[in-house]
């Protein structure tokens, strides 16, 4: 009862004063945020809400708190493949990691998480809004693990992020794709929507079956959502997005590309009609066999977004579910009565810091492994747990193979990829 937020609701003060309240100002923005339980005039609390006896045991009047803000998006603490087609999905924020989150306040002398006995969440929207949502809670869930500390499981890669633009032969080495427009399935927009068709070979919509979509209505995602690459020292030419992209909308592209070695520049697509003819990027339903799944990259692994390696501890461990964080010593596999570590078999540590390469036992601080500006750790293989890669050094010496390798984490079942982890990544971060 009686609440009152952004000067919507009752507020708890005479209408002359109420009118002079800053909204902007953090330290009061929430002050009535809980109500009053139908007991404004309480005398005891002279009206102040969040410090009346809402239950028996009552609450401490110090005032102290920690205060956390978190932003709540695809890319933001959801896990991987959580979302449901009918919407649902799982978040996992981690209170702890001071860096992760927006902003962290205490007052009077509150300096341990472990006296917080209750919490109060709310939620925002990022700008104005001329229509109501509504928000549905399935449960909270609040799991302990070692402060600073975070883990991901090998199957949780970060799905929709990075993909290819062609497939080997489509797009040579020196090829310099010139031009992209992504557009993405949504029929909630239909004053945005144009009606579209996607195909694995926009010049051969014959083939490739019921791969291919017609009848679909999509939307034009704006660029500052995504960036293109064309990587000529590696071969490969492929889009980033900013956050993941829902793994049940269908995405295709409009592309030009400038052959090397030649004036010509091919058009991939067609935008011009009343139909928009795409190449096709992800499947509204994918499946393994399907020749469009390979163009998603699950080599990348979500990082806290701006924080380099100075401020990471990065391992992986051999272990099951549920031990993560117990048998310390899981890093590294045996390799002929030596013991070699799994980020050294995986090739994220091929360099030591000096440039050379020598393996150092730590992650390579180097834009093909490691990207704080895209938050992604990516390993140098399409399917790192999977793989039977080894790596060389500058003085000859070769990497073992992988001793387990887990084809099911690459299925489209995600159940079977769960049921078949066998390895975790530790992420600590360092206190400042």
């Amino acid at each position: 009862d009686n609440w009152c937020f952004m000067d919507e609701g009752k507020c708890p003060l005479p209408p002359d004063q109420c009118e002079q309240v800053n909204w902007d100002d953090e330290t009061i923005r929430y002050e009535w945020l809980n109500g009053t339980e139908g007991n404004i005039s309480d005398p005891s609390t002279l009206g102040h809400p969040d410090r009346e006896q809402l239950t028996n045991t009552g609450f401490e009047f110090g005032g102290s708190y920690f205060s956390y803000s978190a932003r709540i998006s695809e890319d933001d603490f959801m896990l991987p493949n959580s979302r449901t087609l009918d919407g649902w999905a799982t978040w996992r924020i981690p209170l702890r990691l001071q860096a992760a989150l927006d902003t962290f306040v205490t007052r009077d002398g509150l300096s341990s998480s472990d006296r917080i006995s209750r919490v109060r969440v709310w939620f925002e929207t990022s700008g104005y809004r001329d229509s109501e949502d509504t928000l549905e809670i399935a449960y909270w869930n609040f799991v302990e693990f070692p402060e600073n500390t975070l883990y991901i499981r090998d199957y949780e890669y970060a799905e929709g992020r990075i993909f290819d633009l062609g497939f080997e032969g489509e797009l040579g080495p020196d090829d310099t794709v010139t031009q992209l427009l992504v557009y993405q399935e949504n029929d909630t927009r239909a004053d945005e929507s144009y009606p579209a068709s996607m195909y694995v070979d926009p010049g051969n919509p014959d083939g490739y079956g019921d791969e291919n979509l017609t009848g679909l209505r999509v939307v034009s995602l704006d660029p500052s959502e995504y960036a293109y690459y064309n990587d000529y020292t590696n071969d490969r030419h492929y889009v980033v997005f900013g956050s993941a992209l829902y793994l049940h909308w269908a995405v295709g592209v409009f592309m030009t590309v400038a052959r090397a070695g030649s004036d010509v520049v091919d058009t991939i697509g067609n935008i011009s009609g009343d139909t928009l003819v795409l190449k096709m990027l992800q499947h509204r339903n994918a499946e393994a066999d399907f020749v469009t799944w390979d163009l998603m990259w699950r080599n990348c692994y979500r990082m806290p977004r701006g924080l380099g390696l100075d401020d990471l501890d990065i391992d992986v461990f051999y272990g099951p579910p549920g031990s993560e964080g117990i048998d310390t010593s899981a890093y590294a596999q045996d390799f002929g009565g030596e013991t070699v570590d799994y980020i050294t078999i995986l090739g994220l540590d091929q360099y030591n810091v000096q440039g050379e390469q020598v393996p150092d036992g730590l992650v390579d601080d180097r834009a093909e492994v490691f990207r704080p500006d895209w938050g992604l750790l990516i390993f140098p293989h399409r399917e790192p747990f999977a793989s039977d890669t080894t790596f060389e050094d500058s003085e000859g010496h070769r990497t073992p193979v992988l001793s387990e390798q887990i084809p099911a984490l690459y299925g489209d079942v995600m159940n079977d990829r769960a049921a078949a982890s066998q390895y975790y990544i530790r992420l600590k971060i360092n206190s400042p």
